[in-house]
């Protein structure tokens, strides 16, 4: 079943976008929409109240979230550096992506196979499916549609058209060490490319792909979307970890890495 009204945006999966500057993709290459987060949408309304918090927290300062009430009976694990500080409008972006990139790390990281399998409530949503499924995200947008890139392993060897949910259903089957390892080769891959397509096109430039009504957005767009993305994420990440082993908080410690 393909479940529609949930998502801000369709997503597409399997095959990039046409690109702009290259119609030859329209002939050679098609799309399908809103497959990338087709099954989580189903779960993601039983957990659409911690993902609303989550986006609050990834876009709100800590002292416009106190004056709006929602800092009461929560602190910071360790100070988050603001977004203001930047000294551009694209190091501002960046920070609150990589502060969102932190913080589901955080949530999803240092477990075992049982850990990464767990379910919680009325959910099939795993912390290793959303983990993996995140870092098609990363590759999807960032690499391909927002760079041109290929999408690369693991992906361009899988038939998403004969297992539509496979990011999920092998998350939750795959080493922790696998899991992590494609989560953060996406990662370490999206921060380069983004940083040479700022530097090329800046944020009012083209992204590398249109949608369906011809409309192609801009730069900044798609990194306001990744991180939405996170933001959303990172609330499911909160509850079944939550369930896992009791870790609660809205951000990382000072100590910890990705």
């Amino acid at each position: 079943m393909r479940l529609v009204g949930y998502a801000l945006r369709p997503f597409f999966r399997g095959r990039p976008g046409p690109t702009p500057t290259n119609p030859e993709l329209l002939r050679r290459r098609t799309t399908r929409p809103d497959l990338v987060h087709r099954r989580h949408h189903a779960t993601g309304h039983r957990l659409l109240k911690a993902s609303a918090h989550a986006a609050i927290r990834a876009v709100m300062p800590m002292s416009g979230r106190q004056a709006a009430g929602y800092a009461a009976g929560h602190s910071e694990a360790s100070p988050q550096p603001s977004p203001s500080a930047a000294s551009t409008e694209a190091e501002s972006l960046l920070s609150v992506l990589e502060r969102n990139r932190r913080t589901f790390a955080w949530k999803t990281s240092g477990l075992d196979e049982k850990g990464l399998r767990a379910t919680t409530a009325a959910s099939a949503m795993t912390l290793g499916g959303l983990v993996k499924h995140v870092a098609l995200v990363e590759a999807d947008w960032l690499a391909v549609k927002l760079a041109g890139q290929e999408y690369g392993a693991p992906w361009d060897t899988v038939d998403f058209d004969a297992d539509p949910d496979w990011e999920w259903r092998t998350g939750a089957l795959d080493s922790p060490e696998d899991v992590y390892a494609v989560w953060r080769g996406a990662v370490e891959r999206s921060r380069e490319l983004v940083a040479e397509v700022i530097n090329e096109r800046g944020l009012d430039g083209p992204a590398s792909f249109t949608w369906p009504d011809g409309r192609t957005p801009t730069v900044r767009a798609m990194l306001l979307d990744m991180v939405e993305e996170y933001a959303r994420h990172t609330g499911h990440a909160d509850i079944l970890r939550e369930a896992v082993d009791g870790r609660v908080g809205e951000g990382a410690p000072a100590d910890f890495t990705i």
